[in-house]
């Protein structure tokens, strides 16, 4: 099996492995209490993966629509969890 580069968080509701979104979410648990900056987060994510910003970006927004202030719920973002983001501060809360 393969081996993630960022421990992943048993609540965390996408794939262990091979999971771009997943990656996400496990890079913003990771960060605890504090969280993490979007910028931060955007290059270790494009560090880790090998995509480009753009890509980068597209990913972020899924896991962005399961914040407090969005409308809605992409459908490619899976339930479970809620993303609280201050300014340009990331932070996670499981459900």
């Amino acid at each position: 099996p393969k081996k993630s580069p960022v421990e992943h968080d048993p609540r965390n509701p996408f794939r262990k492995w091979d999971s771009g979104y997943g990656l996400l979410v496990d890079l913003i648990a990771n960060a605890g209490q504090k969280g993490i900056g979007k910028e931060t987060l955007l290059s270790e994510y494009c560090r880790l993966t090998g995509k480009d910003l753009q890509h980068a970006k597209y990913d972020l927004a899924v896991i962005n629509s399961a914040s407090e202030a969005s409308e809605k719920r992409h459908r490619s973002c899976a339930d479970g969890f809620t993303i609280l983001k201050e300014g340009d501060n990331y932070r996670i809360r499981f459900a």
